[in-house]
């Protein structure tokens, strides 16, 4: 491992030197294609039980894929800009994701720590890996950082978004703010989709459940390139019947630097 991390660090020097000179188009699609390389060093860090340094690697690379697509997206709603504008939106953009203009940023991690630690909060951090078809969940909890792998395949991490239109009567009790006149009614999941939910609880939390233990709160920072963004964290359900809202206040982020 120690010698596939050099040679892959190596190659993220390399990805890193023609960064400036890509345009926002270029950026997005140049890092899609380097996919590869990234989760291969995060499996090699995961090799020597190197959580920390997996996670901040595989953070700043979503971090800098979604800086490339916003900023992407703005210059095409925008069109052209001048270059100060340009530069005045990347530094916003920058400071909105937590982007670094190196490949990673350490310090975020240990900002994270200490923000989770403060707050009493868990932040779950989902990496999947298509090439292996694994699952990475890192969990920050308490001054550490552990990470469990699980053998899933992305089908398996899929919803469908016609299902967020019910409301089960036990997620819509535990929301305390929420108008009861204007809100839908309540209308629990069909058997069908509680079995979904309670799989899905399984797969995101149930191999975690040691560590985050203690929390108040949880953050899930999921991953997009796996369709995850889509999962109603708050509703999974676990073996209790007990959606997932009803023991943590439930928040979600693109990335750490946004927490």
């Amino acid at each position: 491992p120690r010698r596939a991390i050099a040679y892959y660090e190596q190659s993220l020097q390399q990805i890193d030197k023609v960064w400036d000179d890509l345009t926002d188009r270029q950026r997005a699609t140049f890092l899609q294609e380097q996919m590869r390389t990234v989760k291969n060093l995060e499996r090699a860090y995961l090799g020597l039980n190197d959580a920390d340094n997996a996670l901040c690697i595989v953070d700043a690379w979503r971090a800098r894929s979604l800086l490339a697509i916003l900023s992407q997206a703005e210059g095409e709603e925008a069109g052209e800009v001048e270059e100060e504008d340009a530069a005045v939106q990347q530094a916003w953009w920058q400071c909105c994701m937590g982007s670094a203009p190196e490949i990673r940023d350490p310090d975020q991690l240990a900002r994270t720590k200490v923000l989770a630690r403060k707050s009493q909060t868990a932040v779950v951090f989902y990496s999947y890996n298509s090439f292996m078809k694994a699952l990475n969940v890192y969990v920050v909890h308490d001054g550490q950082c552990v990470c469990k792998s699980i053998e899933v395949s992305r089908d398996d991490l899929s919803w469908d978004d016609q299902h967020l239109s019910w409301r089960p009567r036990g997620l819509r009790s535990a929301i305390e703010d929420v108008d009861r006149e204007q809100a839908p009614a309540a209308i629990d999941p069909s058997d069908a989709e509680l079995t979904h939910l309670k799989r899905l609880y399984s797969i995101c939390i149930g191999s975690i459940e040691a560590s985050i233990q203690g929390a108040s709160k949880l953050v899930f920072v999921a991953d997009p390139a796996a369709s995850m963004s889509c999962i109603p964290f708050a509703a999974l359900v676990d073996d209790a019947d007990q959606y997932l809202i009803q023991r943590f206040t439930i928040s979600v982020a693109p990335c750490l630097g946004a927490l």
